[in-house]
């Protein structure tokens, strides 16, 4: 064999196995056979003026990038990724249009910019990933959707990245429409990505303080949630009772209280065991400790103070749990929670626990700055 014909075929395996093992959590493996395959890749597209060389060039950095995104070497993975667009262009510029790879590479380039805090230029590349997209479905507008969807929920976080929350909510409402039209042609992968898009359209849409909105998207999500079917671990279950606890919270924003008891009802409940079980983790046990907050608040404002002590409690100690392992962010929730169950035992007479209570409260605020 040839050496012009024994290096592509070098370099494609390097491609595969960079791949594999990246993909089997050996990144430290990788990363070597990436370096040699876009350093072979680079040879091939400096002796030749085909414009096919860039691009396969360019899937050489994409791996490249990814491989060392997952080492937590941003700037480098950011380098290539940056690379890798400059050599789609400068193919498509040269008579090889790639628009499936601009739209790939595009989307690497603007996670890259988000994991190193240029958010303005990732929301760029977002938008012009979007655009490609838009262009690929008018050359194909049968073809799979996914990728336009995907685009389009990437472009939503980083409009969300910028506080953006009404853009990012119109471009999440347009990714949902797609995943729902994939979803009803029973494609179950399509209806887990609904899910997710779902609950973070109820996020922008709150934060954007629509609530009609906000209250529809939750309530579809949980419901998508429910006939998911189910899969092996606790994620699935975790999921659905964050997405139940989002439902309450849009609930109440709306003005709906008389609604908020059940819904948060079942969620503590299918909490519950999942933190007995050691099975949350850290913002998972965060969100069943402000569940059991609104459902005490609940109480509280229907004014059943002794029921609402149990859960008083209850969130005191989930917060407790919290602070031992994050104290900067969660003493100033135990310090809340403190006197939120003060409030309740002055009601109920049980003065000198309430004063115990308030006094620690008092005591986090004082050593602990919130």
């Amino acid at each position: 064999m040839r050496h012009d014909q024994a290096v592509p075929i070098l370099a494609t395996l390097l491609d595969v196995l960079a791949g594999v093992h990246r993909r089997n959590l050996r990144a430290e493996v990788a990363l070597p056979l990436a370096e040699e395959h876009v350093a072979i890749r680079r040879s091939l597209t400096a002796a030749s003026a085909d414009p096919q060389h860039r691009v396969k060039q360019a899937r050489a950095l994409a791996e490249l990038s990814r491989t060392l995104s997952v080492l937590n070497r941003h700037h480098e993975s950011l380098a290539a990724a940056q690379e890798a667009v400059a050599q789609v262009r400068e193919a498509s510029a040269a008579g090889h249009p790639a628009l499936r790879e601009l739209a790939d590479n595009l989307s690497n380039l603007q996670r890259c910019l988000y994991s190193v805090a240029r958010s303005e230029e990732a929301l760029a590349a977002a938008q012009e990933a979007v655009g490609v997209e838009a262009q690929l479905r008018l050359v194909d507008p049968t073809g799979d959707p996914t990728r336009f969807a995907e685009a389009l929920t990437d472009l939503a976080s980083r409009l969300g990245d910028l506080e953006r929350y009404s853009a990012a909510a119109t471009a999440m409402q347009e990714a949902a429409a797609l995943l729902r039209q994939l979803a009803s042609e029973g494609s179950t992968d399509a209806q887990y990505i609904l899910a997710d898009a779902l609950d973070s359209l109820g996020y922008y849409t709150t934060m954007a303080e629509t609530w009609p909105e906000a209250v529809a998207a939750c309530r579809e999500a949980v419901a998508v949630r429910r006939r998911l079917p189910a899969r092996e671990g606790t994620h699935d279950a975790v999921r659905l009772a964050g997405a139940l606890h989002d439902l309450a919270s849009a609930l109440r924003d709306a003005g709906r209280p008389e609604q908020v008891a059940q819904v948060i009802g079942e969620a503590i409940v299918r909490y519950r065991p999942l933190s007995e079980a050691g099975l949350l983790a850290p913002g998972d046990l965060w969100r069943f400790a402000t569940a059991v907050g609104l459902y005490r608040l609940q109480l509280v404002e229907a004014g059943q103070h002794q029921t609402a002590l149990a859960p008083a409690r209850e969130q005191v100690t989930l917060y407790r749990h919290l602070a031992k392992e994050r104290p900067d962010r969660h003493l100033r929730h135990l310090a809340q929670a403190l006197e939120s169950l003060a409030d309740i035992l002055t009601v109920l007479g049980h003065h000198s626990e309430a004063a115990a209570a308030h006094a620690e409260a008092e005591s986090i605020r004082s050593s602990a700055p919130i």
